[in-house]
């Protein structure tokens, strides 16, 4: 049985099953149907289990939206019988259109929101990852995200909570429906791939955030964070200032290259990598490209994490 551990790797996985060669593209009895690929993922089709309703379906679905695939007649509206690869289709695996950086910027509420919706709606089942459509109420959203008793100060938060869900479905992370007392959602592809690229740096932030004789650390993954958002020229020097940060604090690249037991290479060609382009590129640019950058600071804040918390820092 194929294992497939998140969502977007489940739409990428069902992509490379069903777009066939260009030649069979043009083809129109090509095509596949929902029983056919749940064969191919080695996964028992049942019209109604929440594998094939929120798991191939869904994935089907995603694919015709996002212009990979065509549809072929539908259940009421809801669910294609058959799905075709486009002629025209992107030549890269869908999930590359959302994890690509920049990543969109998620305010911190609705980024605890959509982390929420995530650890509720997220199913592991015959061997594939999807979300399913999950109805949480206000009030146990309030209390899961906010720590107030204050009666007025719930009254604004639940109001704060309904804005950044509402924004979230707007913006196309999660889809469903809001009601006055309840949230009846799933996390979208878009939103399972910004969550894919976004948690391990959130677990990292949290982990910093415990490490109060080291704030550096902290400053750094958030500075992190922000250069995901950013234009490759805008990053750059927004992870130089994240390096310096842990630099200074291990009294300067000696200090950091001893601290992480690295060889000086590891360090001088990421540094190097993030020098503005003045004419041609150097070595270590050449070597290292913008998202092996953003790779090797994740990679370099993470073992000094570790680093500080095996020293009780």
């Amino acid at each position: 049985m194929v294992e497939i551990k998140s969502y977007p790797e489940l739409v990428d996985t069902i992509w490379t099953f069903v777009q066939g060669t260009l030649e069979e593209r043009e083809r129109i009895d090509f095509m596949f149907s929902e029983e056919q690929v749940a064969k191919q993922l080695e996964i028992p089709w049942t019209w109604d289990s929440d594998s094939c309703v929120f798991g191939v379906a869904q994935a089907l679905n995603d694919l015709v939206n996002m212009g990979y695939c065509q549809g072929r007649d539908s259940f009421n509206g809801h669910r294609w019988r058959h799905v075709s690869p486009s002629a025209s289709c992107p030549d890269v695996l869908p999930s590359a259109f959302f994890i690509t950086p920049p990543l969109p910027k998620i305010p911190p509420l609705r980024r605890r929101s959509l982390q929420l919706l995530h650890e509720h709606a997220i199913r592991h089942e015959d061997g594939i990852t999807f979300y399913t459509l999950v109805r949480m109420l206000h009030q146990d959203v309030l209390s899961s995200l906010f720590s107030t008793a204050n009666e007025a100060e719930m009254y604004e938060a639940r109001g704060e909570i309904i804005h950044a869900m509402s924004s979230l479905k707007k913006e196309d992370f999660v889809a469903g429906s809001i009601s006055s007392g309840a949230f009846t959602l799933r996390v979208t592809l878009k939103g399972a791939c910004w969550l894919l690229v976004a948690q391990p740096l959130l677990k990292l932030e949290e982990r910093a955030s415990r490490l109060v004789a080291s704030p550096e650390a902290l400053e750094a993954i958030k500075l992190l964070i922000s250069a995901y958002s950013e234009s490759q020229r805008n990053a750059s020097g927004i992870l130089y200032v994240a390096f310096e940060k842990l630099e200074n604090a291990s009294g300067g690249e000696r200090g950091l290259i001893s601290l992480l037991g690295q060889p000086r290479t590891y360090v001088s060609d990421f540094k190097q990598a993030l020098q503005p382009h003045r004419h041609a590129a150097t070595p270590a640019q050449s070597r290292l490209t913008y998202q092996e950058c953003l790779t090797r600071m994740t990679d370099i804040i993470e073992r000094y994490i570790t680093l500080r918390e095996q020293n009780g820092h």
